[in-house]
This record gives C-alpha cells, structure tokens and sequence, in this order.
C-alpha cells in the first residue's frame, strides 16, 4: 500500500511541475547535418550538436529529453553476449575533431542506459542537468557523445535516420516556464 501512495505523490508532483498554466514546450528536430560519426574511447560512436532555443534563456527549465531511435546489435566480450546493451549519452566537456577520449566525456544523461537488441528502439533520456550547464554557460556546448561509451555491456548501435521523418535523427524536447 505504501508503494501505491508513493507512486501517487510522485506523479502529483510531476503533474504539478508540468501541468500548471505557466509551462511551455519547445521541441527542436536535430538533422544528420548536426550528426557525426567519431571514435569515442576506442568505441564506434556519435557527436551530435545540439541547439538550446534562445526562448530558454532566463526561464525556468523543467526538463529537457533527447529522444531517438537505435538499431542495436550485441558484442560477444568474453564469450558473453549482452542482450541488452549499454547505450551512454554524455555531454563532450571539450571542443573535439576526429577521436573523442576520456577526458572530453563530461556530465552524462540521466535515465536507463540499457537497450534492448533490435532495430528502431526508442531511446528518450533526460538531459536536463546538462542543457541547464549550457544556459548557464553557453561556450560550454559542445553537443553529447553518444556510443557504448563504459566498456560494461558493450554493444553496437546505429542511429536510425528514418523513424522520426523529414531527415531528423534526434528531437530534444524542453519544458519551462517563466
């Protein structure tokens, strides 16, 4: 009974973080124009560059989601194979041209990296703390490296270009207020 009462609170709160007359939405569609491939800690992977609407700037940001959709294949590592791969989205802390390292992997995306072995799987995670950083210091957007970036639970993904429609590849969603 406890857990139901929890979970009834919890979603009052959001209800009342996003549902009241004072919250806005804002979604941007991100092309491939704004999508390379790179080396990401010796890992296939992606940079992707993403644009921060200026109607965010001195408003309140509720939430910010990046959302895409992968095909997904596993990676045997020690005569395992992983049927549900790790799929890490971080901020890049620097500016980088060809090979990403460690130290240009910044602040990760929050919500559950794994996904499930496939095509066209729905990938949304919260990127909120990071667009937060952004508005907060704009010449520290250098876009989210995207890849199976840890090493745990390896696998190899594609970003599929054709689910979302007219060329765009990725969609951040923003929620705010004044």
């Amino acid at each position: 009974m406890k857990k139901y009462s929890l979970i009834a609170i919890g979603a009052m709160c959001v209800l009342l973080a996003y549902g009241t007359a004072d919250a806005r939405r804002v979604m941007v569609d991100l092309t491939a124009t704004q999508l390379r491939t790179a080396t990401v800690m010796n890992q296939s992977g992606y940079v992707l560059e993403i644009v921060v609407p200026r109607v965010l700037v001195g408003k309140e940001l509720f939430g910010a989601y990046l959302e895409l959709y992968v095909d997904s294949d596993a990676v045997e590592v020690a005569n395992q194979v992983n049927e549900s791969p790790r799929l890490d989205i971080h901020a890049l802390s620097s500016a980088v041209e060809g090979t990403v390292g460690e130290q240009a992997v910044g602040t990760p995306a929050m919500g559950a990296p794994n996904v499930v072995l496939g095509e066209n799987r729905k990938v949304v995670r919260d990127i909120s703390e990071i667009v937060r950083n952004y508005l907060s210091a704009p010449s520290s957007n250098h876009g989210l490296v995207i890849g199976s970036l840890t090493g745990s639970r390896d696998g190899r993904f594609t970003i599929a270009s054709d689910v979302l429609g007219q060329g765009t590849v990725a969609r951040l969603i923003f929620h705010y207020g004044d």
